[in-house]
């Protein structure tokens, strides 16, 4: 049966400017047309369409002269150009730490993630200014030249003029675009300033031409170079012969024109440093003693401190302030990649995934809970198979056992308070920065769980990565203790604890300045640069993989492109990737993280009853392969059997399978008593080919019946191996 058994729905908010199914669902009334609208608006079917529709725009807010803050709210009365995340480098590294991590066969411990230095560093934009600025000194001595030649400028003013707006558009984006290039820039003419330094300790007198005897050029791919004049020592310049000047007049103009006069020094000073650099000055005596020449070093070692301040500055404050989303982001991605064949930007889910753009505390508020479970309820259990909601992820879950949910601790959790502002002043009563993402509390997501299994529909959920739930240092308590969070939780047979969480990058801290520069800073007194940016740990929530490697198993094309066989009959719901049979197909795409086996205290907790979904990076081999990757070592819901084992996803998926065949079918008795052994048949007659992964009976042995007894409520029994599952609370007529 070629169709839908995976359609999924994403618990997160992403983008408050996208919209959201908690304001869809308030006061509104279930029905088609809001389905439709839900649908067209929420639906995602690659990684690039979620971009598209739910990447939020960052603003890069200049609050003094050297403090950048970032924020996803669009600054009011602020001209700030939006930039989008997924263009930052910092996206940009963790995205590739990802990619590279699956691929290099290593662990955590033996991957090299030093280049995170360089990918932190926008490559993109420096190259953009490089290319900029020799444009617009080619394109001012253009228009000189043929103002002295009486022929048209009209093509080279119209080029400038578009060099400055996208140098104006760079100052509204990114201010910190440029600093890099700016550090590079002052470095390259300290190294200039030491090779005059040294000249000048071999010169007999002490002394050689300076700096300024020579003029700071742009070689061809835009970096700046020194050009010595070689002239006598007394260099007479006109200012029309030095086209920096004029370029540095020219971009202090813009600016200032831009701003109102109202520009801030240090913006202006940087955005002539960068594109138009010190050249040769109108001199009568061009020499310069060591003293001189030591002078210019530290007054531009000084500059390239306050650069170097002010980027790490910011990189820092990106990281702290905005890596709640980064994370998010890469989550989408991660399960688009485990989900199609393709993956990346373009891997395409024909039913798609919908993105409520809304966390589970949002939608089980006491304004929207009754919308919101009518809706899973109408998508899930209501609905036949091809309509139907599958799978739910519900991510970044709080590491702590709580009874109550958000709306239970609202009071607590509010942030302003009269007291404070009475006591304080209003000056102080809102935060200037932007609030770290605290989680989804363990109440919102019982609360979830409850009205989730009631809709039948399936939900993988995680705590937030920590330093507890890795790898490499999760414990057999640990486990323990979860597992006594989740007893008797309504809702268990379709909930789904997914662990450990998976690390992109692990903390680490990186200096920003050189061996060489910390030395300079040192020399001018700086005895504690402080250039060093702290990376923080990374985690992918685990729940992601998970529904994205659940999705996969329910495509027979998927499972045809990885080389397994398929009944094109039967639906998926049976394969499980946990079995061996099937689990080296269904890797995830990250790197096997700890190089060490987990202890038997660990895999005792686990496998003694099957507790969640778990994934294992333990060495593994399957018919003498060798499993590269990290795989599903379990796939079982929170609920027990009468064995006391928690119940495979599989049953469940079956379970709901057959139920949507009731909702499919006239639910008489006589139409169920027809069905049921005709399915039982087939799916005995299926069992024949074993080579085929999605069989739904796998021997003589299993079995489907429809069961109605005197006195006893009907159901549909179907057995599995050593387990017994039942479709029941059917409502059948009599005929």
């Amino acid at each position: 049966m070629e169709g839908n058994t995976y359609r999924t729905i994403v618990f997160e908010r992403f983008n408050n400017e996208a919209p959201d199914l908690a304001s869809k669902l308030t006061g509104a009334n279930i029905s088609n047309e809001l389905n439709d609208d839900i649908a067209k608006e929420l639906t995602v079917h690659s990684f690039k369409e979620f971009l598209e529709k739910f990447s939020p725009d960052i603003y890069e807010v200049p609050v003094s002269e050297t403090e950048i803050i970032y924020t996803l709210e669009k600054p009011v009365g602020r001209d700030i150009e939006p930039m989008k995340i997924t263009d930052h480098s910092y996206y940009r590294m963790l995205e590739q730490c990802y990619e590279q991590k699956g691929t290099s066969g290593q662990s955590n411990l033996h991957f090299d993630d030093k280049a995170i230095l360089e990918m932190l560093m926008p490559e993109a934009e420096i190259q953009e200014a490089r290319r900029l600025r020799k444009l617009i000194r080619e394109d001012l001595r253009k228009i000189e030249q043929a103002e002295k030649t009486g022929e048209s400028s009209a093509a080279y003013e119209e080029r400038l003029q578009d060099s400055l707006d996208r140098v104006n558009r760079t100052i509204r984006g990114s201010i910190i675009g440029m600093l890099p290039l700016a550090i590079d820039d002052s470095e390259r003419k300290i190294q200039q300033l030491d090779k005059q330094l040294a000249a000048a300790d071999a010169s007999p007198d002490g002394t050689v031409p300076l700096l300024s005897g020579g003029t700071m050029e742009f070689g061809d791919d835009g970096r700046i170079v020194f050009k010595q004049i070689e002239a006598s020592t007394t260099v007479e310049t006109k200012e029309e012969e030095a086209p920096g000047m004029t370029v540095a007049g020219l971009i202090e103009a813009d600016y200032e024109s831009e701003t109102d006069g109202q520009g801030k020094e240090f913006i202006k000073d940087l955005l002539v440093s960068v594109y138009a650099p010190s050249v040769a000055k109108a001199s009568t005596n061009a020499l310069a003693s060591v003293e001189d020449i030591q002078a210019s070093k530290d007054e531009e070692t000084q500059k390239l401190l306050s650069y170097q301040s002010v980027y790490k500055n910011a990189r820092a404050s990106f990281i702290e302030q905005m890596s709640s989303i980064v994370g998010k982001l890469l989550g989408i991605k991660v399960l688009f990649d485990h989900a199609t064949v393709k993956g990346g930007l373009n891997g395409t889910l024909m039913d798609g995934i919908l993105i409520a753009n809304s966390t589970i505390a949002e939608l089980v508020h006491k304004d929207v809970r009754d919308g919101f479970k009518r809706y899973m309820e109408w998508m899930g259990k209501d609905q036949v198979a091809k309509e139907k909601i599958w799978f739910a992820v519900i991510p970044n879950v709080q590491d702590q056992w709580s009874a109550q949910s958000a709306d239970d601790a609202a009071s607590a959790k509010r942030k302003f308070k009269v007291g404070d502002y009475v006591r304080r002043g209003a000056q102080q009563s809102a935060p200037k920065k932007p609030q770290k993402n605290d989680g989804l509390t363990f109440g919102d997501l019982r609360s979830a769980i409850a009205i989730l299994g009631d809709a039948k529909i399936m939900t993988f959920f995680n705590f937030q990565g920590n330093e507890k739930n890795g790898f490499g240092t999760i414990t057999a308590d640990y486990i323990a203790e979860h597992k006594e969070w989740f007893r008797d939780m309504k809702g268990a047979g379709h909930a789904s604890y997914v662990y450990p969480n998976f690390t992109v990058v692990r903390e680490r801290t990186i200096p920003l300045a050189t061996p060489e520069q910390q030395q300079r800073f040192r020399a001018i007194g700086v005895v504690d640069d402080g250039m060093k940016l702290k990376v923080p740990a990374v985690y992918i929530d685990a729940a992601y993989p998970a529904a994205g490697i659940m999705i996969a198993s329910q495509q027979p094309d998927y499972l045809r492109a990885k080389g397994l066989s398929v009944d094109p009959t039967l639906p998926c719901v049976r394969v499980n990737p946990a079995d061996d049979r099937v689990k080296p197909y269904l890797m995830t795409k990250f790197n096997r993280e700890n190089p060490l086996q987990w202890s038997e205290e660990i895999h005792r907790a686990i496998e003694q009853d099957g507790f969640g979904f778990v994934f294992s990076s333990d060495s593994l081999r399957i018919d003498g392969k060798k499993l590269e990757n990290t795989y599903v070592l379990c796939a079982n819901t929170l609920a027990k059997d009468k064995h006391e084992h928690y119940i495979p996803i599989e049953h469940k998926m079956i379970e709901d399978y057959v139920w949507c065949l009731y909702n499919d079918s006239n639910k008489k008795a006589s139409g169920l008593q027809s069905l049921v052994p005709s399915l039982s048949r087939a799916w005995k007659t299926a069992a024949h080919h074993q080579e085929n992964v999605n069989l739904m009976l796998r021997n003589d042995d299993e079995n489907i019946a429809f069961e109605m007894e005197e006195g006893a409520s009907p159901k549909i029994h179907i057995k599995l191996g050593n387990a017994d599952v039942y479709v029941d609370n059917l409502k059948v007529d009599i005929d």
